[in-house]
């Protein structure tokens, strides 16, 4: 049995991610692109959480389908069975050993995260031009 899978996925309430981001939206796009199991994501924010109980169903043993009034129109038109949801989400592991900061490998399941060191740059000096432009403007 072959399983094509999407762990890596976002829901509508994280950052710079699709308000479309909704599990009738998942589930149609998993089925155009042939994912047959689809992680649901961020599954500890509470509005996701109560979106995917109100929404999907249980199917197998640890998985979940969209329930059926849910499932969009195009969605019913595409070839093959409907994907299935497992609940994932991200975990952020950091270790601090002496300098620097650095990632710990969870496993290969977990995602972890680290955001960049912004350089330090001294604080620019005034700009003389925005000074002309403000005293022109107010004569």
């Amino acid at each position: 049995m072959e399983i094509i899978a999407d762990l890596h996925i976002h829901s509508r309430y994280s950052m710079a991610t699709s308000k479309l981001g909704t599990p009738e939206y998942l589930d149609l796009w998993a089925r155009k692109k042939g994912i047959s199991l689809v992680g649901t994501g961020d599954f500890t924010h509470p509005a996701w959480r109560e979106e995917l109980k109100e929404k999907l169903v249980p199917a197998e043993s640890g998985l979940y389908r969209l329930r059926d009034e849910y499932v969009l129109e195009e969605a019913k038109m595409l070839p093959g069975g409907a994907p299935r949801f497992v609940i994932t989400g991200e975990i952020l592991s950091l270790i601090h050993i002496s300098e620097p900061t650095r990632q710990a490998e969870i496993s290969y399941a977990v995602f972890c995260l680290k955001k960049k060191k912004k350089p330090h740059h001294p604080p620019h000096p005034p700009h003389t031009h925005h000074k002309y432009i403000k005293q022109n403007i107010h004569r």
